[in-house]
C-alpha cells in the first residue's frame, strides 16, 4: 500500500458502460472482493454478477452527503468498500468530494478513461489543449444572451468566448440541443462545429460529426452523451 493511503482504503473505482471490460485486474478485484459497493443504478447493474455473495450495495442517488458516513462506518467495521465513478473519478467526478469530507489518505483512485478523451478517439481529435466545461447542472433553462453568472450555463458561454476547443459534459436538461441554441443565441452560429457521441461502449454507440450549431438546435440525442465543440473561426482578440 502507498505511504500516502491508509490502510483498508475505500477504493474508487473509475468505469465504463462495457462494464468489467472497462477494468484492470487489479480494480475488478477490489471491486469483485468488497463487502460494500456504492453507486448509481447503472453502474451498480454492470457489476451485479461480480460481486461476492453478501456484498451490499448503496444507490447515491440523492444521497450523496450520506456516502462519507457510510464509507467511515465501513472502515471502522474493518469492511471494504468500493464506490463505482464514471471515467476519471477525479475529472468532474465524486473523488474531490469524498477527499474532502474524509481525506485523501483514506482513498485509493483507479482512475478509467474519461467519456470525453474517449469522444474526442471517436473523431480523431486532439485533446490536450481543450477546455473542460461541466453543466451538469441543475436545470436554469433556456440560455439568453446577457443571463446572470448563477445560470447553469454561465460559465459554458463564457468558455466559447476565451477557447477554441470545447469539451462539455452534459446533463438530461442541458442537452447538446440546449448547447447549440446557446451559440447561437451568442451570435456564434458561424463560429463552430459540434460532435456528439451518445452512449459510448454500448451496442447503440452513435457518433454524431461535424454538426453545425443550426442542425444540432433541432435534434434530439440520447441522455447518456457529450459533448465536443470545435471553432472554424478563431476568437477574436482585442
Amino acid at each position: 500500500m502507498s505511504a500516502l493511503t491508509d490502510r483498508n482504503p475505500c477504493h474508487v473505482i473509475g468505469v465504463l458502460d462495457d462494464g468489467p471490460a472497462s477494468l484492470t485486474p487489479v480494480a475488478l478485484a477490489y471491486l469483485c472482493t468488497a463487502d460494500i459497493v456504492i453507486g448509481a443504478p447503472r453502474t451498480l447493474a454492470l457489476f451485479a454478477d461480480r460481486l461476492k455473495p453478501g456484498c451490499r450495495t448503496h444507490d447515491l442517488t440523492g444521497r450523496l452527503s450520506q456516502m462519507p458516513g457510510w464509507i467511515s462506518a465501513a472502515r471502522e467495521a474493518g469492511q471494504s468498500v468500493a464506490v463505482l465513478a464514471t471515467g476519471d473519478p477525479l475529472c468532474h467526478g465524486i473523488a474531490p468530494y469524498l477527499a474532502r469530507h474524509l481525506c485523501l489518505r483514506a482513498l485509493r483512485i483507479w482512475p478509467n478513461v474519461s467519456t470525453l478523451q474517449l469522444a474526442c478517439a471517436r473523431i480523431g481529435l486532439p485533446w490536450q489543449d481543450a477546455r473542460i466545461v461541466s453543466i451538469h447542472a441543475a436545470d436554469a433553462g433556456e440560455w439568453q444572451r446577457g443571463s446572470p453568472p448563477g445560470h447553469g450555463l454561465y460559465a459554458l458561454a463564457q468558455a466559447t468566448r476565451a477557447h477554441e476547443r470545447l469539451l462539455i459534459l452534459t446533463s438530461p436538461a442541458n442537452t447538446p440541443a440546449r448547447i447549440a441554441r446557446l451559440l447561437l443565441a451568442e451570435g456564434q452560429g458561424d463560429d463552430w462545429l459540434l460532435a456528439v457521441a451518445e452512449n459510448l461502449l454500448q451496442a447503440n454507440e452513435r457518433v454524431h460529426a461535424e454538426l453545425t450549431p443550426e442542425a444540432a438546435a433541432q435534434m434530439e440525442f440520447a441522455p447518456l452523451n457529450v459533448v465536443i465543440a470545435w471553432r472554424t473561426r478563431p476568437v477574436a482578440r482585442p
